[in-house]
């Protein structure tokens, strides 16, 4: 697993005291110290604990239950420790994603993607997310971010297949989208299943 450490960036400031009672200067100059505290003490524990947990959650060895308990612990304890570990956010939210905790998985994966913006993988996974949630015009919506981010990324057209034909949507861009992307399927059942998609989007597009 790769992990990013961000650098910490620590302020300081000069202290002008001008007219200011000495007692007053003294609780400016506490106020105005090391405003971002050197944490990376914190940092190294926190990737250590998302290690941990990808350890824990593959251990075959273990219940389901407990692995899935145990490493969302684990996690939450990173994102304690780091708040802006964008891994740690992703991770926990496709746990619960996975566990059907359709709620808390939105809350971690928007974190995500803000932390990682270059990173298809938060958008994709919300995308599923809301496509379970019922919710298929958010779920298309970040299946083409996560497309625009890494062209790619064929869970992300093949998520926005499924979610387009469960409402009969259809515009220019989805349809750009899968025409560009149909022959990078590796899969021959996914390429027919995209390919009647398009035919069908084309269909609904004409009588428009």
């Amino acid at each position: 697993m790769t992990n990013r450490v961000l650098a910490i960036a620590i302020l300081s400031f000069a202290v002008f005291s001008v007219g200011c009672k000495s007692n007053d200067t003294e609780q400016f100059k506490k106020d105005l110290g090391q405003m971002v505290p050197d944490t990376s003490a914190q940092k190294r524990e926190a990737i250590t604990l998302v290690n941990r947990a990808y350890e824990v959650y593959h251990d075959n060895d273990r219940s389901e239950e407990e692995r899935v308990r145990e490493a969302a612990r684990l996690l939450e304890n990173a994102i304690q420790l780091d708040p802006g570990f964008a891994t740690a956010h992703l991770n926990l939210g496709v746990l619960h994603l996975e566990q059907n905790n359709l709620p808390a998985a939105v809350a971690l994966l928007e974190r995500a993607k803000v932390l990682m913006p270059s990173d298809s993988r938060p958008s994709y996974h919300l995308g599923v997310t809301f496509y379970r949630m019922g919710r298929a015009k958010l779920a298309i919506d970040e299946f083409l971010k996560a497309v625009r981010i890494d062209d790619s990324d064929q869970r992300a057209v093949r998520g926005l297949t499924l979610a387009c034909r469960s409402v009969h949507y259809a515009d220019d861009t989805t349809l750009e989208v899968l025409e560009r992307s149909e022959l990078n399927e590796p899969d021959a059942e996914w390429r027919h299943i995209i390919d009647r998609e398009i035919i069908r989007q084309k269909r609904q597009l004409e009588v428009k």
